[in-house]
């Protein structure tokens, strides 16, 4: 993404890139592939774990930006939350008790709101560096000191894998602030990403991680009504491939949370026939809109819309969807058999 300089942006380029969020996505779907049973993955995930540990910012509370190089961006929640999640399911606890552990208790004391929220950026309220002084300037200016609900799902679903009776009280605040952020369709909708199945997505699986089953009837209702004649979701004439994995991937959550032994089979294979032909038809995987960036927003002006599409998170995200279905449909069987 480009950051002009004329903007007050002081990287080094113009244009800033940044891998770690999409290297933890993938490396997560990594750990689904393995979990699933695919074999020679161990060397690859440690090597991506040791590469994401070693793009965390240096400074005393630490974390990871989305872009490292970018000095006006802070930390955030939701690349610290997806960096969790791969070293937690990889076993990496040396790394996340020196490395999360920091910036992690920083959100935790200077992030929270009043209504259960945690703020996206991570950024402590006191003995700030000079830098840190900056970056807190720019959440004024071009972020945003926003509470983003598929950020703070995201973090929500890491603490429950990372140690749920600890953080009792911080979930219990953060399943309420989630649950009034649901619209009265049943989807999310997200502050960093493109469409409402992401948003739906996270915030579903952290809702089944943490329990609510009336927020969760009501995102199956959204994505049940939502789903298309050919079996997939999104606009155009033909399904988006991002859009009708990340909504499978929300129907599988609910399913497997609500009722297994309710779960339709012939609705989720005609999702996973539509990504097939989607797929055919576009000759691969299609880099859909995925995040995006709107500088200039917090000021109450039109700001461009930096936009980060990508085929490989498609591709990923697609993997994720038809893993997430077998194993869904395996559990209903033996639910079913042992219920005979």
């Amino acid at each position: 993404m480009i950051f002009p300089h004329k903007k007050g942006f002081t990287g080094t380029t113009e244009q800033q890139i940044g891998d770690v969020f999409a290297r933890a996505l993938i490396a997560d779907v990594l750990c689904d592939a393995r979990d699933a049973g695919a074999n020679n993955l161990s060397s690859i995930l440690e090597s991506e774990c040791t590469y994401l540990v070693s793009r965390r910012q240096l400074s005393v509370c630490g974390g990871w930006s989305y872009f490292p190089a970018l000095p006006e961006l802070p930390p955030d929640v939701d690349v610290l939350a997806q960096v969790m999640q791969v070293l937690i399911r990889c076993g990496r606890w040396s790394d996340l008790l020196a490395h999360v552990e920091p910036p992690l208790l920083t959100v935790l004391r200077d992030s929270i709101r009043p209504n259960g929220a945690l703020g996206t950026w991570i950024i402590p309220l006191e003995n700030r560096s000079a830098t840190e002084s900056r970056q807190a300037r720019f959440v004024e200016l071009a972020w945003g000191d926003t509470e983003d609900v598929e950020v703070n799902a995201n973090l929500l679903f890491a603490l429950t894998l990372y140690d749920r009776e600890r953080f009792t009280q911080i979930l219990q605040r953060g399943l309420e602030f989630v649950v009034d952020r649901q619209n009265s369709n049943g989807s999310w909708l997200s502050s960093w990403y493109f469409g409402p199945y992401y948003g739906t997505y996270v915030c579903a699986r952290a809702l089944a991680a943490l329990g609510d089953q009336g927020a969760l009837a009501r995102a199956r209702l959204f994505l049940v009504n939502t789903q298309r004649r050919d079996g997939g979701w999104g606009d155009g004439i033909i399904c988006s491939q991002l859009g009708t994995a990340l909504a499978l991937l929300a129907l599988c959550v609910v399913a497997k949370h609500l009722d297994l032994t309710s779960i339709d089979e012939v609705r989720m294979d005609r999702a996973v026939q539509a990504l097939a032909s989607a797929y055919a038809m576009r000759g691969g995987w299609h880099g859909s809109p995925f995040i995006r960036m709107d500088v200039g927003r917090p000021r109450g002006k039109d700001g461009p819309v930096l936009v980060y599409r990508s085929s490989a998170i498609t591709a990923a995200y697609a993997l994720k969807a038809v893993i997430a279905v077998d194993e869904v449909i395996s559990l209903r069987r033996k639910a079913t058999f042992v219920g005979t």
